[in-house]
């Protein structure tokens, strides 16, 4: 099992990532720049007069519950795409953290030598500093 923490107050991230209740990253950025995202808010009368403009030149969809209703189902599609890829991220992350790891044994096993990496608790990076 895969968990993710992310905490983003805008200038300082915090991230966790636990693979079978075990910690396997921990990363902690103070000093973050702002990730901009493009979203904007509906504004209620413009809001309102698309839904009633659309619910007039579609005949399935001819009232604005019905189109409030389309509009909810499209907001919540993006939403399970916007997770989706968080899920692809935090896989990828884990694998190459797994990758680091077997490469670190393959190391140990033929050089001899233990190379610094990510402790048994996981692996601290902290950036900005």
């Amino acid at each position: 099992m895969l968990e993710l923490f992310l905490r983003d107050t805008g200038f300082h991230v915090d991230t966790r990532i636990y693979l079978d209740r075990k910690q396997i990253f921990d990363y902690i950025n103070e000093s973050a720049k702002p990730v901009k995202t493009i979203s904007p808010l509906p504004k209620k009368h413009a809001f309102v007069k698309n839904l009633q403009y659309f619910a007039s030149h579609d005949t399935n969809k001819n009232t604005l519950e019905k189109q409030f209703s389309y509009y909810l189902v499209c907001r919540n599609r993006e939403l399970f795409i916007y997770v989706q890829q968080l899920r692809k991220i935090a896989q990828k992350i884990s694998r190459q953290l797994t990758a680091i790891s077997v490469a670190k044994k393959y190391i140990k096993e033929d050089v001899g030598t233990d190379l610094k990496g990510p402790s048994k608790g996981g692996r601290r990076i902290v950036a900005g500093s």
